[in-house]
């Protein structure tokens, strides 16, 4: 299977020559609300899923899922990834992070940002038509990031280790409509937590 970064050209944290720009496309500590609106909360961490609705979006929102599912079925995952108002297309930036910073509670996550969202939201670019076109879409991104995840993990299995038997299972996969009005999803995954 051919490996997402030779089909995503990720970008870095900090976005080149707008240093000052706060907050960065690439700071996965912060998330965008959704919907059209901007306001004081725009920008933040979010909050109780159900004061923290779109307004102005009939998509939106986070759903976690059995990464087993839907890493079997491509063309069912896109088609949910479109339902829940994802851009197929494929101008837009990546950033990822792993585990190891204290503020993220996951294995790994990676961000789309579409080109509209870069130039409206970040004020990072001044023309969307600047940006290079990745090789697959945002749906499709998103698809490939579960395969990684997920690799080796089917079907579930033991592993003996001395006296120790681990189960090895796939991960869960959390996905999250930042905005669907810019163009802004993130994706993640999360082990199950091991009782020591």
């Amino acid at each position: 299977m051919t490996a997402l970064n030779e089909l995503i050209e990720f970008s870095l944290p900090v976005w080149p020559g707008k240093e000052e720009v706060t907050p960065q496309p690439g700071d996965l500590t912060k998330f965008v609300a959704n919907g059209y609106y901007c306001d004081e909360n725009f920008f933040g961490e979010q909050e109780n899923p159900f004061t923290r609705m779109p307004r102005s979006e009939c998509v939106g929102g986070a759903i976690c899922f059995d990464s087993d599912v839907y890493r079997k079925d491509k063309k069912a995952f896109i088609t949910l990834m479109k339902a829940l108002g994802m851009w197929d297309d494929k101008k837009f930036v990546a950033f990822t992070e792993e585990r190891g910073n204290s503020h993220i509670f996951c294995a790994k996550q990676m961000r789309l940002v579409s080109d509209f969202a870069l130039k409206s939201v970040f004020n990072v670019i001044d023309r969307e038509d600047l940006l290079p076109t990745q090789k697959i879409t945002m749906p499709e991104a998103f698809w490939y990031f579960i395969q990684e995840e997920t690799r080796g993990c089917d079907p579930p299995k033991n592993v003996s280790s001395g006296k120790l038997i681990l189960t090895i299972i796939p991960p869960s996969i959390g996905v999250m409509v930042e905005n669907s009005y810019y163009g802004i999803y993130r994706i993640w995954s999360r082990w199950p937590e091991i009782n020591k």
